[in-house]
């Protein structure tokens, strides 16, 4: 667990493993309704307490973090001529999938703003007309992004 920090509070850097719900304030602690995998260092599901607050009550948006995409692995990898990666989208959105140098330039797109359900998807890589070597291969969907290292081969 992290030591107190200002004020005598336990340091507090959440791990959020699903979605935050809302947030209860009152004169001594803020009670986060949400999955939290760690709340300083310790396992904890459904409730975060932290620091004194003013006693008013708000409602948040659902918040979803990187776990709301999952970019499998690139196989085969090393990347002769063709290869398959599976993504995962927790919720309906517009995917991008792009290959970058290690240079950090656009070698090649393969999704442009694809829109996709909810669920398990696959996308088909080629290495036709990319040079043998290393490449980021990026998934976005807007507020979230996944990134895989493949290498490409003759």
């Amino acid at each position: 667990m992290h030591g107190p920090g200002p004020g005598g509070l336990l340091d507090w850097n959440p791990v959020v493993a699903g979605d935050v719900k809302s947030l209860l304030l009152r004169d001594v602690q803020t009670a986060i309704g949400g999955a939290f995998a760690l709340v300083g260092g310790v396992s904890q599901a459904n409730l975060a307490l932290v620091g004194p607050t003013n006693g008013t009550t708000v409602d948040v948006p659902t918040v979803r973090t990187e776990a709301g995409v999952a970019l499998g692995p690139v196989a085969p990898n090393p990347v002769h001529t063709m290869a398959r990666v599976r993504f995962t989208l927790a919720r309906p959105a517009r995917v991008s999938l792009t290959l970058f140098d290690l240079a950090g330039r656009r070698a090649v797109t393969i999704l442009d703003r694809a829109p996709f359900v909810a669920g398990d998807h696959e996308a088909a890589i080629s290495s036709a007309g990319l040079e043998p070597g290393v490449y980021f291969l990026r998934l976005e969907t807007g507020l979230e992004t996944a990134t895989r290292k493949i290498a490409m081969v003759r």
